[in-house]
């Protein structure tokens, strides 16, 4: 028998891409006819909700990072010898260089973690899962391992599946890997 065992990766992951449809079902314990309301509320204690953590940045410590490399090293060295050298022109046109510098990278930093914000805010806000026995709709961070979806063409995706029946789907994953062409699963 085949066992999800035989699917783990260097880092021990499951590879549930490669593991077959019925060991994947025993593994997590469902069906087809997918999970009871009773398991769902279970499996949300253990689990958690189907989100992803919201990382706090500490925007002083963004910042100064901006100052701590390579160039910036550079620059630093040479602020120091115009101050040695009682050159205080040089050091004022340093420094000004110094500081544009992180502030243009500080502001392109805290652009792109409101991108991803503003793509986490188009997500699905729903799904249509198999709960006692039928089909309901969702809130998608209340999905769980284990849970069964239904799929239909133009559907937002809101967790990692395994497909059960239909054709194979071309899937726009341009969000996700910045891939322009959709990957066919």
């Amino acid at each position: 028998m085949v066992s999800t065992d035989d699917f783990v990766n260097e880092l021990g992951q499951v590879q549930w891409d490669r593991v077959p449809l019925n060991a994947a079902l025993d593994r997590l314990n469902t069906s087809r006819e997918g999970l009871t309301s009773e398991e769902a509320e279970k499996r949300l204690r253990v689990y958690g909700p189907n989100k992803l953590p919201e990382e706090k940045v500490n925007k002083l410590k963004l910042f100064l990072g901006f100052m701590w490399n390579q160039l910036s090293w550079a620059m630093e060295v040479a602020a120091v010898l115009a101050i040695v050298l009682l050159d205080f022109a040089d050091f004022a046109l340093i420094l000004f260089l110094l500081l544009l510098n992180a502030c243009i990278g500080y502001l392109e930093e805290i652009q792109a973690g409101n991108a991803v914000s503003a793509l986490m805010g188009h997500l699905a806000p729903e799904a249509k899962v198999f709960r006692d026995g039928e089909v309901k709709n969702v809130p998608a961070n209340l999905l769980v391992p284990g849970d069964v979806l239904r799929v239909r063409l133009g559907d937002v995706i809101p967790a990692d599946l395994k497909f059960l029946e239909g054709d194979s789907v071309k899937v726009d994953q341009s969000s996700l890997t910045g891939e322009s062409l959709p990957v066919t699963k």
